[in-house]
């Protein structure tokens, strides 16, 4: 699931994108290490989805969480939606997703986030080359595939790392600051 995953059919193209983003960001929580000093290790980790969520991004994460029972860290996580980024309680996530909504501030919100324990997922282009820590990118050609983007230097910042197990992956994750 964490290589790049080829989607097809145009008809149902943008709901496998969404479905496939979902998978992408439980996964990229499951393989990443909090610091100790989050207080992540006795309860269930909290995702965030913030911006105006056109696509159904929220409503696919709801549905595993409460159809599905997915589990990451072999807990429960709960999911919360933001209008903004800057909604009371976005700082209080363990993980935020901006989507595309948020592209015009995302300068600021990784600013006002930089160091803080939080992973930072985003499907805005340059995302982790603008300091975010995990993008998801689309590739170009016939097939789409999505790549991680990792900027090691944010997660570092916060004391925060990613699985060697993702990070070893030859296909599908592009480092792009060490």
């Amino acid at each position: 699931m964490l290589t790049t995953m080829p989607l097809s059919g145009q008809s149902n193209q943008l709901e496998n994108i969404v479905e496939i983003e979902a998978a992408y960001i439980r996964h990229l929580m499951e393989y990443t290490r909090w610091p100790e000093s989050a207080g992540t290790n006795n309860r269930p980790l909290v995702l965030g989805v913030v911006g105006k969520d056109t696509a159904g991004l929220g409503g696919v994460l709801e549905y595993g969480i409460s159809e599905v029972a997915l589990k990451i860290k072999g807990r429960p996580f709960q999911l919360k939606k933001f209008a903004n980024a800057k909604a009371a309680g976005v700082a209080g996530c363990d993980a935020l997703f901006f989507l595309k909504s948020e592209q015009g501030l995302v300068d600021g919100l990784i600013k006002s986030l930089k160091g803080k324990p939080i992973l930072l997922i985003s499907n805005i282009s340059g995302f982790a080359s603008k300091g975010g820590m995990t993008g998801l990118a689309m590739s170009d050609g016939p097939k789409v595939h999505i790549i991680i983007e990792v900027n090691r230097n944010a997660l570092k910042e916060s004391k925060m790392d990613l699985s060697a197990k993702l990070l070893g992956l030859k296909k599908g994750v592009r480092i792009i600051k060490e």
